[in-house]
């Protein structure tokens, strides 16, 4: 336990104690961290979606090929190709999304452990709560997916109401 200073008061919390050497201990957790928290999860999430996109891709060729293809109009073919278009860029999207929102805060505790300068890149709460925070809100409703579809309901049955009440 240790005395934190908060913003109004102090409270005790727990801290980790590594044994000696404690700071050689310390960066390898941290890199362990990174590794299976960001790196191993960017290599899955992305090799994963390569292959969907690769077998999406190869597929919508087969199907949109100009000879004998199975979609007869030029209309066709080219719905299919925006929409095989589509599902590429969202699932690179996804993993973009992935990389980008969780790449400052590990980077941020590898700084933290690795930078020779501790005055400049020390521990700070602060720089974890927004994270907290935007993870709370993003898996609240996967957690509580009936209640947030009778959310998004009410929302979508109350702006009706409101466009038919301006029109009469």
């Amino acid at each position: 336990m240790r005395e934190v200073e908060l913003l109004l008061s102090s409270a005790a919390r727990c801290s980790v104690v590594y044994p000696a050497p404690s700071d050689v201990i310390e960066r390898h957790v941290t890199m362990a961290t990174f590794v299976c928290q960001y790196v191993l999860p960017m290599l899955v999430t992305s090799l994963a979606y390569g292959r969907i996109a690769c077998r999406l891709w190869w597929r919508g060729q087969d199907v949109a090929g100009s000879s004998g293809g199975l979609l007869p109009t030029e209309r066709q073919r080219v719905c299919h190709d925006r929409a095989r278009r589509r599902s590429v860029a969202l699932l690179a999207s996804v993993v973009l999304v992935f990389s980008v929102s969780w790449l400052p805060l590990n980077l941020y505790h590898v700084l933290t452990d690795f930078h020779p300068d501790t005055a400049t890149f020390h521990y700070n709460r602060f720089v974890d709560t927004p994270h907290i925070v935007a993870l709370q809100l993003l898996l609240r409703p996967m957690s509580h997916p009936r209640q947030s579809r009778a959310t998004l309901t009410r929302v979508r049955v109350s702006r009706q109401r409101r466009a038919t009440k301006s029109q009469v």
